[in-house]
């Protein structure tokens, strides 16, 4: 299990028009569209405890607790996790409101959205290790 965190420093992060950024949420939201998304924590739970999750996009500015228990049940069952956007965003791209977190279920979903966000990623911080 992978937890990568975002470059604060980043401005690729802050500017929500940046190419690869924008790239990042219209992939979200078409996984969402096509179903192979599961928002909020009982639906992310079950699809980690049935192994279909293939990665998890976790918010930031979410809850510390939500944080933790998100990152446990990814390394109970091997899955990575990477740091993203924010709840609005995460929220506003699965159609759902206050999400923290979007399982993505599908492996060529899951596959492209990590190459995307590690276009955003700084560099220095690409696959480093989330120090909780």
């Amino acid at each position: 299990m992978t937890l990568m965190k975002k470059n604060p420093e980043s401005q690729l992060e802050t500017d929500p028009g940046s190419t690869a950024t924008l790239a990042v949420w219209r992939l979200l939201g078409l996984a969402a569209k096509a179903g192979a998304v599961a928002s909020g924590n009982q639906a992310i739970r079950q699809s980690l405890v049935r192994q279909q999750a293939r990665l998890v996009l976790l918010a930031p500015d979410a809850a510390e607790n939500t944080r933790q228990k998100m990152v446990r049940m990814c390394q109970n069952q091997k899955v990575t996790v990477l740091e993203f956007g924010s709840m609005a965003e995460i929220s506003r791209w699965t159609g759902h409101e206050s999400r923290a977190a979007a399982a993505i279920l599908d492996p060529g979903f899951a596959g492209r959205l990590q190459q995307l966000i590690s276009l955003v990623d700084s560099p220095a911080q690409d696959g480093r290790p989330f120090a909780e």
